[in-house]
């Protein structure tokens, strides 16, 4: 019994003297270490590729400057590759399966992102990991933040209801196809519901799809380098611009729309000014915004197009009143004018103007040369008649009178006769003026309407 007692203790406690020895990470790391090289890919085989899988986790889109054309994101990197010459069994280091070691330790892809500007790495306050997971089948896996600024070519003709697509490629820089072969671990619904799941944004963009592609960039002297593509389609949020620039926008448009029906030409010109100015000052800033493309936006455009249409309206009042000023210097109503104001437009633009028309009429030169005529015809025999009729009769007080009181009323019907001919000609060139001012208000109705509906659809479609 003392026998068996002493056996079994003796080879427990070698047993456990070999499991401390056996479970040092020390030991299991200068066992990896022994033979084996940082600096050549680690394979049995030259001739047979490395396969290296990749996956990002986007967290966050951190900025997208429009005039730089850039996307700064921050995401978490995953790279994993195979290590021929790593291999240990797991039971004879108390079940380690894995072990985390420095980077410098093993080979490792030298990964490229095509689209990069800088990344973390240049940063003042980098967030550097250097270590790598190994696992004891040979399988190396290195997870990262990385907070990257690339390129991306922004279409903003739909700003700011747009949706960007920005790209991540990913590939060796050294290596081609003959040595490295790279592999999405992922595809594109996991790594859509991956990045949804932890995303989070200042609330300027929001995040769609991130699509996945496998695919091999060949050169021009015939080198062919295998590439994963992250096609990252994000869309504006646009509450903030509708807010502080299309409400702004189009409540001055309306109130230069409603500043057309102000009587006064001074006060319509000065208070059209005033709106221009205002609305001059939102160009300015949706200039600001904007980066420069050979494809302006739509509402641009639209700007635009309204700030030509105020500064035709401003041209339209100074018109107006230039066609008011001259109802007061002017006599007649040239032809041309009368022809096209007062007879075609003026029925297009719904004004009356059968007053006028009446009022021509009765003052038509015509009759007026036959009046003098007559008048001239009476005149003329007045003297015969009158000297036979002072020789049979003798001046009489009240003829005189008569004759007083017929002076006077023959001037009273000339300066009627002549007021009446003022008034007609006012009357011509104030309703020219309204035919005008009216025509200036459809047209600019017109075109605002148009490109109102031209936005819409564009940004809907």
């Amino acid at each position: 019994m003392l026998l068996v007692i002493s056996l079994l203790i003796t080879s427990t406690f070698l047993g456990i003297g070999q499991c401390q020895q056996t479970c040092d990470f020390i030991k299991l790391q200068k066992s990896l270490e022994n033979g084996l090289s940082i600096t050549v890919r680690p394979t049995n085989d030259w001739g047979k590729p490395t396969y290296v899988f990749v996956n990002i986790n986007l967290h966050s889109i951190v900025e997208m400057n429009m005039n730089l054309q850039t996307l700064t994101t921050y995401i978490l990197f995953q790279m994993t590759w195979r290590n021929d010459f790593i291999s240990w069994n797991a039971s004879d280091f108390c079940g380690i399966d894995y072990v985390i070691v420095p980077d410098s330790t093993f080979w490792k892809p030298d990964l490229y992102i095509y689209e990069l500007i800088e990344s973390s790495e240049t940063d003042d306050k980098p967030i550097v990991i250097p270590y790598y997971i190994v696992y004891n089948y040979g399988d190396l896996t290195q997870f990262k933040p990385l907070r990257i600024v690339s390129t991306c070519t922004v279409n903003i003709f739909k700003f700011p209801f747009d949706t960007q697509t920005c790209d991540l490629t990913l590939g060796s820089f050294v290596y081609s196809v003959n040595d490295i072969l790279m592999a999405p671990s992922s595809n594109s619904t996991t790594v859509t519901n991956e990045s949804k799941q932890s995303f989070s944004s200042k609330g300027d963009w929001d995040l769609i799809s991130i699509t996945v592609h496998d695919k091999t960039v060949e050169y021009d002297d015939g080198e062919r380098f295998d590439v994963v593509k992250y096609e990252i389609k994000i869309k504006r949020t646009p509450l903030n611009y509708v807010i502080n620039l299309i409400i702004p926008a189009v409540l001055m448009l309306f109130v230069d729309i409603c500043s057309m029906f102000i009587q006064s030409y001074e006060d319509r010109l000065a208070f059209k000014i005033t709106v221009v100015l205002g609305f001059s000052v939102l160009l300015l800033i949706l200039n600001d915004m904007l980066p420069n493309s050979d494809t302006p936006p739509i509402l641009g455009v639209f700007f635009c197009v309204c700030m030509g249409t105020m500064i035709f309206s401003i041209a339209g009042c100074v018109c107006s009143s230039y066609l008011m000023k001259l109802s007061y210097e002017q006599s007649k109503v040239p032809t041309w004018m009368n022809n096209c104001f007062l007879r075609n437009i003026a029925r297009v633009m719904f004004v009356k103007c059968d007053g006028a028309q009446k009022d021509l009429e009765t003052v038509h030169p015509l009759d007026r040369d036959c009046y003098n005529n007559n008048n001239t015809k009476i005149k003329s025999h007045l003297p015969e008649k009158r000297k036979k009729f002072q020789k049979k009769i003798k001046p009489n007080p009240e003829i005189k009178l008569l004759r007083k009181i017929l002076a006077e009323i023959v001037k009273i019907h000339e300066k009627w006769n002549t007021s009446i001919d003022q008034d007609n000609v006012k009357s011509e060139w104030y309703t020219a003026a309204v035919v005008f001012d009216r025509l200036i208000v459809i047209v600019y109705l017109i075109i605002v309407i148009t490109m109102v509906i031209v936005l819409i659809i564009s940004w809907t479609q």
